[in-house]
């Protein structure tokens, strides 16, 4: 299936919002890592931030990396991108996949007990490399502007490309 421009300008926003989400969550989870000394409701705010940050974790990341289970109509960063040899390779998806599987759709005794930043931090550089290089014609008007602003990190007033990603 090969999407018309209207439909990736369209549902890219969607694609936009996850982002948002992702970063978002991401910025609100930072320094917050021991919930033992938390009251009730701060803990459960705390780990529905975690289960949002991963939900929307585990989209971009199948949208970057297609893996196995791909449907006809899922959206995929080769949807957008002329050359999706642009995005890092990360040769263990698969395993870092489950594992949010694992964290959040099943209670099984090979859960992990922390929050890991390695995830964030990979998906982050993959998602600003598909940010740079997606033609703007091919997203909404401003997506560019609103994606690099969603992945900012503590104390970042502007884009830089050329800053580290980590």
């Amino acid at each position: 299936m090969t999407p018309t421009l209207d439909e990736l300008r369209a549902q890219s926003l969607h694609l936009l919002n996850s982002i948002q989400m992702f970063g978002g969550t991401s910025r609100l989870i930072a320094g917050r890592h021991d919930s033992r000394m938390m009251e009730d409701d701060e803990r459960i705010t705390f780990h529905a931030l975690i289960e949002s940050n991963l939900i929307h974790a585990r989209q971009l990341m199948r949208f970057l990396y297609p893996t196995r289970g791909k449907r006809p109509r899922d959206m995929a960063a080769s949807d957008y991108l002329d050359d999706a040899g642009v995005l890092p390779t990360w040769p263990n998806i698969a395993a870092q996949l489950d594992a949010i599987d694992k964290q959040l759709a099943h209670l099984t005794f090979d859960r992990a007990s922390e929050y890991s930043f390695a995830i964030s931090h990979k998906l982050r550089s993959a998602l600003l490399n598909f940010i740079g290089s997606v033609p703007e014609a091919r997203v909404m008007d401003g997506f560019k502007a609103a994606a690099y602003k969603a992945l900012f990190v503590a104390g970042q007033t502007e884009w830089d490309p050329t800053a580290p990603v980590d």
